[in-house]
């Protein structure tokens, strides 16, 4: 039985970022983070504006994706460096981009895929080092992941990617080299290179030096309810460690001598994992990529399956789920529909098209509903061997969905 919990491991990475006794001397970083989200704000406006004029502005959704990334928006920025890589499919950039949108959707593996294409088509590694580098880590390979991060070190030192090194070393077991790494941090008052050596002394087996950082930014009670995880990470498998000390997330039942099943190679199969509820639509329509799973997805997907009922043509209401093709203007989904039903041939033939209607004008282009998740993950599968991108979603409890006109 595995069972991932995000408290209280994720506590102590909030209450070392934010208390006062380590933080950092002015400009705050919240400060800095206000500005930089501004400017990514600005940013992606004008490059929605540019793609509602002209759809086919390479440099436009490359630009948006880079933006919507900064903001936080991993599903939005992947749908513009998709539509990047279909104005130029052989553009490393879009690669690139898709691999950090689908980084930060927790999906390393199709991310090293995605890294891997944008060097062969010729981007420098040094320009994916450090999201490459952070992926190695999350599928359990911390030396590929130290390579790339001190490749990314040479290039521009930041203290991101030397703490996350110093975290990555400590995974291995290095404890030695990470403590070295984060001293200067801890001189420069860095709260979270403190959360950083916490977890390094606590994968190395010194739980007590653990405790005591954690006992100075924790009341008693909440220090004494996290020491049984900090207890357990040294026995965690490598990509375990680095799911709680770098995402906060602590996997229980696993262990060094345990491989489980889904780490096992699986058949070459189209990812599908379902979508968050909440998610801005694009203004310009724009061909989703999968975002992460609510639940365990199932480890492959069939290809085939009964002939899909036609869904009628009716208003649908309440928390149903559905298979999103597409997001953007509402004005211009009819448009996208029927490019993407030629395209899917069979697979969309019997379908009906709906909208759920967003702001300013946007919408998502759905079809179902399905009756579950299960069941709209076989046509995400079935739509991704045509060569069409698309994911589960399920609408909220109060949401109209209409047919599409």
């Amino acid at each position: 039985m595995v069972a991932r919990f995000l408290l209280p491991v994720g506590v102590l990475m909030l209450a070392l970022a934010g208390t006062p006794i380590l933080a950092q001397t002015p400009p705050p970083p919240g400060t800095v983070q206000s500005v930089e989200r501004t400017v990514a704000a600005d940013d992606l406006s004008r490059h929605l504006r540019t793609l509602s004029q002209n759809p086919e502005n390479l440099e436009a959704a490359l630009g948006a994706g880079d933006a919507a990334l900064l903001l936080g928006d991993p599903n939005a920025a992947a749908g513009f460096f998709a539509r990047a890589e279909r104005i130029a499919v052989r553009d490393p950039r879009a690669k690139a981009g898709l691999g950090r949108a689908f980084l930060a959707l927790e999906r390393p593996r199709d991310a090293l895929r995605l890294f891997d294409d944008a060097t062969d088509l010729g981007l420098s590694p040094a320009t994916i080092a450090r999201e490459r580098g952070f992926a190695f880590d999350l599928r359990g390979d911390p030396r590929r992941a130290q390579r790339d991060y001190q490749l990314a070190l040479q290039q521009a030192p930041d203290a991101e990617t030397t703490r996350r090194l110093a975290l990555s070393l400590g995974i291995s077991g290095e404890r030695d080299r990470a403590l070295a790494l984060l001293e200067p941090l801890l001189y420069q008052r860095d709260a979270e290179a403190w959360r950083a050596r916490a977890f390094v002394l606590a994968m190395t087996g010194d739980l007590p030096g653990a405790m005591a950082i954690v006992r100075q930014v924790m009341p008693a009670q909440g220090a004494a309810a996290l020491e049984p995880y900090l207890r357990r990470l040294p026995s965690l498998r490598a990509a375990d460690k680095a799911q709680a000390v770098h995402l906060g997330r602590f996997t229980a039942g696993r262990s060094n001598r345990q491989r489980p099943a889904e780490q096992q190679r699986p058949a070459r199969t189209q990812p599908v994992p379902a979508a968050p509820q909440a998610s801005t639509a694009p203004p310009a329509a724009t061909t989703p990529a999968p975002a992460p799973a609510p639940a365990p997805a199932p480890t492959s997907v069939p290809t085939t399956t009964s002939a899909p009922q036609r869904a009628p043509a009716v208003t649908v209401t309440g928390r149903r789920t559905w298979v999103q093709l597409a997001s953007g203007r509402a004005a211009g989904l009819p448009a996208e529909w029927r490019r993407l039903r030629t395209r899917a041939g069979s697979f969309l033939a019997s379908r009906d098209a709906y909208i759920a209607a967003g702001t300013g004008g946007s919408g998502r282009l759905l079809v179902g509903p399905f009756d579950t998740v299960a069941a709209a993950r076989v046509l995400v599968g079935q739509l991704g061997n045509a060569g069409v991108s698309s994911f589960a979603w399920t609408s909220a409890a109060d949401a109209e969905v209409e047919p599409l006109q």
